[in-house]
């Protein structure tokens, strides 16, 4: 068995250099802080022995320009819970305002993937894909993109219009993923 190098990319709308690391369900750190470039993408590598239990994909950071109101900001902590054994050389792991959710959920709420993401579907009509690249929703489809990028571009964007119609900052948006989950 492999090591595995996985990428992806940490939206809230693209997080230029955020802090992106690996922690185990403990908060035991796995992979060491990497940064994201200026389209939210990181690329790392898990060790083989990590693979067999739930890891966290972290993100803390960075800097973004919110889609709803067009302000630059300072994200928070973004995550995407990784069930164990589902990571493999090649995964696709991003971090969207649905993933950090349903992250929150299990961390902190008592709840198992499939509950979360049950709990999610419920309130919210669909269920975040970590394995997809969200596009910037902010910008014309790049001539390779696909509808599965897009949308989860938009859905990501949609919780900065949600952070705006609350009267809330682009920087306590991230707050908002909390609370929605202690919801």
């Amino acid at each position: 068995p492999a090591d595995a190098r996985i990428s992806g990319t940490i939206v809230a709308a693209p997080v230029n250099g955020a802090d992106v690391s690996v922690v185990d369900s403990s908060g035991n750190v796995v992979v060491e802080t990497v940064k994201t470039d200026a389209g939210g993408q990181y690329s790392l590598v898990i060790p083989n022995g990590s693979l067999a239990q739930d890891l966290i994909i972290k993100s803390t950071g960075g800097i973004f320009t919110d889609e709803a109101t067009g302000n630059s900001g300072t994200a928070g902590e973004m995550y995407a819970y990784a069930s164990a054994g589902s990571l493999s050389n090649g995964s696709v792991v991003s971090a969207t305002p649905g993933s950090t959710i349903i992250a929150e959920l299990v961390m902190n709420h008592g709840k198992t993937t499939t509950e979360a993401e049950t709990v999610f579907a419920a309130a919210l009509g669909y269920t975040p894909d970590m394995s997809v690249n969200p596009a910037d929703a902010t910008t014309a489809p790049a001539a390779d993109e696909t509808d599965v990028e897009t949308l989860a571009g938009f859905r990501a964007g949609a919780f900065s219009q949600l952070a705006m119609d609350l009267g809330l900052s682009q920087d306590d948006q991230f707050a908002l993923f909390a609370a929605l989950a202690q919801d």
